[in-house]
């Protein structure tokens, strides 16, 4: 009597390669990327016939699905770029590789979003760009103009003045375009004053 049996054979996963999981830059400003690669390798699907996807998620819970790019040999390689208006901090990665039975393997990596520092280009005193000491008498008024960019945008400038006392003279100013700070002198004890923006 011959007896027969069922049995299955079930297709092996692809492997993401976690040693060779990286980004080439860990921290990032905001309107940057990084691009990610990796490797993957499989015992029954060539290297061509896999796909490998990211879902990146932003601290707010926002996110993206992008595919990496297939070398062909194994590598795969994608670019993550972050917008100017989203969230600063930790970012999720959830990678899938899946091979043409759409079996897969995933792992889990992060990388971290910073916000752009603001560049201050310069600032005049009374229309005038101090490449030198300026002297002014008491009584009359300091008015500051500033040439200064953010990426996301300027929130507040601050005038600091300190002076050989150590004593500081602070003003803080919500920016708006073509911002004027003006400062009385009679509010300034006489001497020499360092200015800090």
């Amino acid at each position: 009597i011959d007896e027969y049996f069922k049995f299955f054979v079930e297709n092996t996963p692809p492997t993401i390669l976690i040693s060779t999981v990286q980004f080439s830059r860990n921290s990032i400003f905001r309107t940057k990327s990084t691009t990610l690669s990796l490797n993957v390798s499989d015992n029954e699907d060539n290297p061509s016939s896999l796909t490998v996807s990211a879902i990146v998620e932003d601290p707010e819970g926002g996110t993206e699905t992008i595919m990496l790019d297939n070398k062909n040999d194994g590598s795969f390689e994608g670019t993550i770029s972050v917008g100017a208006n989203q969230p600063k901090g930790n970012y999720d990665v959830q990678i899938s590789a899946e091979d043409s039975s759409g079996v897969n393997d995933t792992y889990y990596a992060n990388f971290e979003v910073k916000n752009n520092p603001p560049k201050i280009y310069g600032f005049k005193i009374n229309n005038q760009t101090l490449n030198t000491s300026l002297t002014v008498q008491y009584g009359e008024l300091l008015t500051f103009t500033f040439n200064a960019s953010d990426v996301e945008g300027i929130a507040f400038v601050t005038v600091s003045l300190l002076n050989t006392e150590n004593e500081y003279f602070n003003i803080t100013r919500e920016y708006v375009e073509n911002l004027n700070i003006t400062i009385r002198t009679v509010d300034l004890s006489k001497g020499i004053w360092y200015v800090y923006v």
